[in-house]
């Protein structure tokens, strides 16, 4: 049976793994942190499915706090556009550490075996194909061989970003398409509720970003977010303008660290010879808002799948391409038109934003459509109507038309792997 190496501990590739070890396949995860250092100090939320189309059992109602309505805070806090009240039964927060303890858990019932505390160096490869990685082990360079490497080491991926460029797979997720984050709790000394729960400001201080409040009876969670790199400064100017505005915001009682999330659609490659990208290290995330652990978990599924379906032949890209495929016609395109609008905020200012927001320009429809929107002809040619400032109209036109062509571009992508028009797909997807 075939050998697999997954490289970093991320949800997608532990849904593979698992997946995989029921089958019988031989499973190593090597990840740099030690077990209890695994998982994120803040919770995240996701579609409960996902854990039970990657395989898992729920792990219980109570892991769940229930996911609200969400309003979106124009930079001048003079307009706010609210969702229509609802809980989803569908999503729900979940604790990062926990999700990742019972996920790794799972995979050892299942057979995996796991390296903690091992540092991924890089690939190895030979001229065809990856053949493995290397790692820096017990004060020595060691190398583990498998038929397939399955990289989920994350955005900074040490594997993605030293596969040879003939492999065809982008080695960087570049600055502009990174979110800089920084996440906190503080304590809710009055038990307070704001209405609505789930605040996200465009744009806050005039910084290019999004951060947000979620209000809690136990706390209040904080989110600090940048299309630019942030520092502290920037964290400390926010927390005090939230103070002002959630005046029972107590002391810090968990989180309080800087992360770098991708902010793209996915990358438009993510196999090659005996090599597949997952999670992170594929840039699964929504588009505006950072989360990628439900995407993560059904793309290890597909993954998986994918492998199995193989049987014993070979694990070369052709054999692997039916992972990407599924995965983008299930869930990856819908990510596509949250990425043009995210395209269109990162290079406006906050007094652009106010007018788009004001103007009712930019809607629900756009913000939180959680996929492609439709228009007619007639829409789009009253939203540019309504644009009263030239600079930002060719950039807006040029977005909108772009939402207009995705379906166009997703049909396009091939069932079945054929370079030259696996390339020009990938010339088309990039440019949206």
């Amino acid at each position: 049976m075939k050998k697999i190496i997954v490289a970093g501990a991320g949800h997608g590739g532990l849904a593979a793994a698992a997946l995989l070890a029921k089958q019988g396949y031989d499973v190593t995860v090597i990840e740099a942190k030690k077990r209890a250092e695994m998982g994120h100090d803040w919770h995240d939320v996701m579609v409960k499915s996902s854990l039970t189309d990657a395989g898992f059992d729920l792990p219980g109602e109570d892991a769940f706090t229930p996911f609200a309505n969400t309003s979106y805070v124009a930079p001048s806090m003079k307009t706010e556009i609210t969702e229509p009240y609802r809980v989803s039964e569908y999503s729900g927060y979940i604790d990062r550490k926990f999700l990742l303890k019972y996920l790794i858990d799972e995979a050892e019932k299942a057979g995996v075996n796991f390296r903690f505390g091992v540092k991924l160096l890089s690939v190895a490869c030979d001229c065809e194909k990856v053949t493995g990685v290397r790692c820096w082990e017990r004060g020595r360079v060691k190398e583990y061989a498998g038929d397939l490497v399955i990289d989920a080491a994350g955005i900074a991926s040490p594997v993605r970003r030293t596969l040879p460029g003939s492999f065809g797979v982008r080695n960087e997720i570049l600055p502009k398409e990174t979110f800089y984050t920084w996440r906190a709790y503080f304590e809710n000394t009055e038990k307070k509720l704001s209405d609505p729960t789930n605040r996200v400001f465009f744009y806050h201080n005039h910084r290019p970003g999004m951060d947000w409040v979620i209000t809690d009876e136990a706390f209040v969670d904080i989110l600090v977010g940048g299309f630019q790199p942030i520092d502290q400064t920037d964290v400390d100017k926010a927390v005090e303008d939230f103070r002002q505005q959630y005046p029972y915001m107590g002391k810090l009682i968990r989180g309080g660290q800087f992360a770098t999330i991708p902010l793209r659609r996915t990358l438009p490659l993510i196999v090659a010879n005996g090599y597949a990208a997952v999670g992170d290290s594929a840039a699964m995330t929504e588009p505006l808002s950072g989360s990628g652990i439900s995407l993560s978990l059904r793309a290890g599924r597909c993954l998986a799948d994918a492998v199995i379906a193989a049987g014993e032949a070979e694990l070369t890209v052709d054999k692997l391409w039916p992972y990407q495929y599924t995965y983008y016609q299930k869930y990856g395109n819908s990510q596509i038109g949250n990425d043009v609008l995210k395209g269109v905020l990162g290079n406006l200012t906050g007094k652009d934003v106010d007018f788009l927001l004001d103007a009712r320009i930019l809607t629900l429809k756009e913000i939180a459509s959680g996929g492609v929107p439709q228009y007619k002809a007639k829409e789009l040619l009253d939203k540019l109507n309504l644009v009263k400032k030239p600079k930002i109209i060719p950039g807006l036109a040029r977005a909108l038309t772009h939402l207009t062509q995705i379906d166009a571009v997703c049909a396009k992508m091939p069932e079945q792997y054929d370079a030259k028009a696996v390339a020009a797909w990938e010339k088309a997807y990039e440019a949206l």
